[in-house]
């Protein structure tokens, strides 16, 4: 007998009023989950919760991930699981009610604040645009958005996969892609699905490794080791997503590393190795214990004979061993890009500065995620994103995106030509092989003999 018909069937040993309580804990997975992040007790696998007030209480009993084990009727001993009280379950239950009455409250204000959509529809309008203000407001209402978040970042996922794919095998055939009016929706299609799977796994990440391993286990999306480490986004070259990506798999860190190994040993190419090392690094300057591994994994690679992979390797061994001294460098790189883009702000604008050290700290930091050059072409702008891991590692969330006020808008479709561009002479297809043509069967064959094709060389083949 399952765990869920074992509850079910226990429900007799309790009055009405509690069954009524029991199930509809029962039946509202998020709520209960949202519950038990909140409350604290002893590091034990299951919880039990009580069902009335006094210590003759009826409880029921949950799992830490929220799956009900059984119901303990009235005076039943709970053993020496720690015990949610009756007062605490209505607290945890009113302040989610409120956060849910919020949430619902937002979506209602479909065109005064977050417009057509609701929250998933502003993040996909906005695309690069999202800023630290939408995810200020937003992060609150993560835990009642999880199930919704995580089948949008796969839908996105694989709308960008196919996207990418489609647009490719295009450009090879006709490198004036841009100029084709018939693909310009597709161009835009692909830039939004990029920046959705990248801002829905920002927002993922903040329930940390657990959210992901249970929405991977229990949810039944389907296994695929790229879409769960970040790949599929880091694959289009950008920085300024894969710092995104990276963010996000820095969060989920020790959850990742056992993944990024085996993906290793699929002998994948030098970018994909990139990216991997990229996520592994990033694991261990904000997971610290996972430092001793990425660094005898580094040291492995660190003589390859491929002169890429040796460089890589140094680029990470660098960042882990200087870590302070980038975040400077990061600085000044920052202050150059806001000298570049910010160029004609007014001098009463609010984030206008003249020098550099009347800029905040993490303003500059953020600016300088926000690079839109190709590390795929371009060995600088790789170096760039492994430079910038260390203070990504330590951001909070609201601090990788830009104020409203300093957000510019894009070329889309030159910004995805430029990532087509880029990811295509790295992971595309190569120019067509033509076939080799063969002899007509009645033909004399090829090979010199004299001989008609079908009594030849066709039998060999055959």
């Amino acid at each position: 007998m399952g765990h869920a018909t074992h509850f079910l069937s226990r429900l007799e040993r309790i009055s009405p009023s509690q069954i009524e309580l029991a199930k509809q804990l029962y039946y509202n997975p998020p709520l209960v989950r949202a519950i038990l992040r909140g409350f604290g007790g002893a590091p034990t696998d299951r919880v039990a919760i009580a069902l009335d007030a006094g210590p003759q209480a009826p409880h029921v009993i949950v799992t830490r991930e929220g799956a009900f084990v059984t119901c303990l009727g009235p005076g039943m001993s709970v053993g020496d699981k720690p015990v949610m009280s009756r007062q605490a379950l209505d607290d945890h239950m009113h302040f989610h009610r409120r956060l849910l009455a919020t949430y619902e409250h937002i979506e209602g204000l479909s065109f005064e604040r977050w417009g057509r959509g609701g929250i998933p529809g502003l993040m996909r309008r906005k695309a690069e645009a999202l800023s630290r203000q939408d995810v200020e407001a937003m992060v609150p209402l993560q835990p009642l958005m999880l199930l919704d978040l995580c089948l949008r970042f796969v839908t996105a996922a694989k709308a960008a996969r196919k996207h990418r794919n489609y647009l490719r095998d295009v450009m090879r055939k006709n490198p004036k892609l841009g100029r084709q009016k018939r693909n310009s929706g597709l161009l835009k299609e692909y830039w939004r699905n990029t920046w959705d799977v990248a801002n829905y796994h920002v927002l993922l990440a903040l329930g940390g490794p657990g959210d992901f391993l249970r929405l991977q286990t229990e949810d039944g999306l389907e296994e695929d080791p790229y879409l769960f480490l970040h790949i599929y986004n880091m694959l289009d070259g950008h920085v300024g997503l894969g710092l995104r990506s990276l963010w996000a798999a820095g969060m989920r860190g020790p959850l990742l590393i056992d993944q990024c190994e085996q993906l290793i040993a699929e002998s994948l190419g030098n970018m994909c190795f990139a990216e991997i090392v990229a996520t592994m690094t990033v694991s261990a300057l904000r997971h610290p214990e996972l430092y001793p591994r990425v660094d005898a994994f580094l040291r492995r690679f660190i003589e390859d004979e491929d002169p890429e992979r040796v460089l890589i390797c140094g680029y990470a061994m660098l960042v882990l061993l200087t870590s302070e001294n980038l975040l400077e460098l990061q600085r000044e790189v920052g202050w150059q890009h806001y000298q570049q883009l910010y160029k004609d702000l007014p001098s009463g604008h609010r984030y206008y500065f003249e020098r550099a050290e009347d800029a905040p700290d993490n303003l500059l930091m953020t600016i300088a995620t926000y690079a839109d050059n190709n590390y795929h072409t371009d060995l600088d702008a790789m170096w760039h994103l492994f430079a910038c891991l260390p203070w990504l590692a330590k951001a909070e969330v609201h601090e990788i995106y830009l104020p409203a006020a300093l957000i510019k808008p894009s070329d889309h479709l030159e910004s995805a030509i430029r990532m087509l561009t880029g990811s295509s002479a790295v992971y595309g297809p190569g120019a067509p092989v033509r076939a080799e043509l063969k002899p007509g069967r009645n033909a004399l064959c090829s090979c010199g003999s004299g001989q008609k094709y079908k009594q030849c060389c066709l039998q060999v083949e055959a």
